[in-house]
C-alpha cells in the first residue's frame, strides 16, 4: 500500500492542472515539505508514489467574484489579507507592464485618439415601459 502524502494546496493545484497530461509529463514533486517541530527532522514526499489518484467528476475551482477582488487587493498590498492559496496557481497573474498585460489602459496597444470615450450614451428613446427621451 503507497503511504499518504504531505500536501499543501499549491500542490494540489498544480496536480489538478496536470491531471489530464500523461504520468511522464506530470510534476512529480508536490513540494510538500514539513520538519517535526520537536526533533526538526525533515519529512518530504520523495519516497511516496507519484500517481495522482483522480478528481471525482464535477469538482472544479471556481472562486468568486468577492474571492477574486480580495486576493488581488491582498496581491497589491491593500489590508491585511493574504492572497488566495489557490487562484494563483489556477489564474496566474502576469506582472508586465506593456502589450495587452498592460495595468493602464493608455499603455494598451491598439488606435487611440481624442475621440476615444470612456463610456457610452444609450438613447432612452427605444426603451420599454413608455421612457421617452426625455422631450415632454
Amino acid at each position: 500500500m503507497a503511504r499518504s502524502w504531505i500536501v499543501d494546496g499549491r500542490a494540489i493545484a498544480r496536480k489538478v492542472k496536470t491531471c489530464s497530461l500523461p504520468l511522464v509529463n506530470q510534476i512529480k514533486d508536490c513540494g510538500a515539505i514539513r520538519d517535526c517541530p520537536q526533533c526538526h527532522f525533515r519529512i518530504d514526499n520523495s519516497d511516496v508514489s507519484v500517481e495522482w489518484p483522480g478528481l471525482p467528476i464535477g469538482v472544479k475551482f471556481e472562486p468568486s467574484d468577492l474571492e477574486l477582488l480580495e486576493h488581488l487587493a491582498a496581491k497589491c498590498g491593500v489590508g491585511n489579507q493574504k492572497p488566495h492559496p489557490l487562484i494563483d496557481d489556477f489564474i496566474p497573474t502576469l506582472d508586465v507592464d506593456e502589450g495587452i498585460c498592460s495595468k493602464h489602459p493608455e499603455n494598451l496597444p491598439g488606435e487611440q485618439s481624442a475621440y476615444d470615450a470612456m463610456f457610452s450614451v444609450i438613447s432612452r428613446g427605444g426603451m420599454p415601459g413608455g421612457l421617452g427621451n426625455g422631450s415632454g
